[in-house]
């Protein structure tokens, strides 16, 4: 799979000091799948903090929810780390998809059933919404890997993506942190977890319904090939003027069993083209490129040809 097609879009990736900071890691010989591991590592023990917090009270509750914030975002910066050492330092490796993918779902699962977990003794529910985001995230990521698997690039759209789902987290556990000082009791959440469970569901539907937009776009090879030999065939005889004509028959075409329905097909096809986010193999672009082009001029024929009916029936007009 094409790198540069299924990297998530992160404007924080054009900032300085990860780069500074990815350059000093290489020096120290550290590799893009070692991050990536490191990454699972700080999502545990953010995930143990949550627990802990669970059994404690007051400010040693307090600490354990800012650690878990700390934790939560310190594994942001390593998804964006192992990226910018696998890409950008060319260090990436074959199996660097696996380092890239199922550490972040292990993560997120434990990081959603510790949520869960932390706030039980006040809110009896936070235990099974923990468990419904920690499901939901993963058939968001699902959602985005088929996508890349139907041969389109990944689709990283929200509301409720991993960077979302994460700031969410680490919200709530600063203001559960809030909370614990002020001694209240904590509600704060398990809104947070229906928030990231309803915004994760929508975004899997979002991304289902592009896919799906997607794929009644996408043109087969075989389809193209027979669309280029329609026109081919169209294009087979002259009319009287020497340029290219489509024959008619009682007003339709004789390539298909109705001019019109082929044109609009072809036109479908080639709009294929131009769209951004359908990845092509080179064949395909080369065929399409072709099929674009006798499109234009299929127009163009049809233009001339409209205009010399009408001088035609102008001519045959009695005065």
């Amino acid at each position: 799979m094409n790198s540069e097609i299924s990297r998530r879009p992160l404007k924080s990736r054009e900032a300085k000091w990860p780069r500074v900071l990815a350059a000093r890691l290489v020096t120290h010989g550290l590799t893009p799948n070692q991050i990536s591991i490191a990454s699972v590592a700080l999502s545990a023990i953010g995930a143990a903090c949550l627990l802990g917090a669970a059994h404690r009270l007051g400010t040693t509750e307090a600490v354990l929810f800012i650690a878990a914030a700390i934790c939560i975002q310190l594994r942001l910066v390593c998804n964006l780390l192992d990226g910018l050492i696998a890409v950008e330092g060319g260090l990436k490796t074959k199996s660097g998809e696996i380092f890239n993918e199922f550490p972040d779902r292990v993560a997120d699962v434990l990081l959603f059933i510790a949520a869960g977990y932390s706030v039980q003794l006040e809110c009896a529910a936070a235990v099974e919404m923990g468990y419904l985001c920690a499901i939901v995230s993963v058939m968001v990521a699902y959602v985005r890997v088929f996508g890349g698997s139907a041969g389109f690039p990944q689709d990283f759209c929200g509301p409720m993506a991993k960077q979302q789902r994460m700031a969410a987290l680490t919200i709530a556990s600063l203001l559960s942190a809030a909370e614990a000082f002020a001694r209240w009791d904590h509600r704060v959440m398990l809104l947070a977890l229906v928030l990231i469970f309803v915004g994760s569901l929508i975004t899997a539907a979002r991304r289902t319904l592009r896919i799906r937009k997607l794929l009644e776009m996408r043109c087969d090879v075989p389809h193209l090939h027979s669309c280029l030999r329609l026109l081919a065939h169209s294009h087979s005889k002259r009319d009287r003027r020497g340029h290219r004509a489509v024959p008619r028959t009682n007003g339709e075409d004789s390539v298909g069993t109705n001019g019109l329905r082929l044109f609009r097909e072809l036109r479908a096809c080639a709009a294929h083209v131009a769209h951004p986010r359908l990845r092509k193999t080179k064949r395909e672009a080369a065929l399409l490129l072709r099929l674009r082009g006798a499109v234009k001029r299929r127009l163009a024929v049809r233009r001339r040809q409209t205009s010399w009916s009408s001088a035609d029936r102008a001519e045959r007009q009695p005065q």
